[in-house]
């Protein structure tokens, strides 16, 4: 996975919270940040799949 630094690890907590409330259902959470090449967050989403 190569190093991450501490900026590396915030964005990545962001994703794993953008994601945590599909998990709170029982459901795949999926979440991701979108960061430029300067740090800055351009973006966030999330995709949830539900089981039937």
């Amino acid at each position: 996975m190569g190093n991450m630094n501490d900026t590396d690890l915030q964005f990545l907590r962001q994703a794993i919270r953008v994601a945590q409330p599909a998990r709170d259902k029982s459901n795949h959470p999926f979440g991701a940040v979108f960061v430029d090449e300067h740090g800055v967050r351009r973006s966030r989403g999330k995709s949830v799949w539900s089981r039937d």
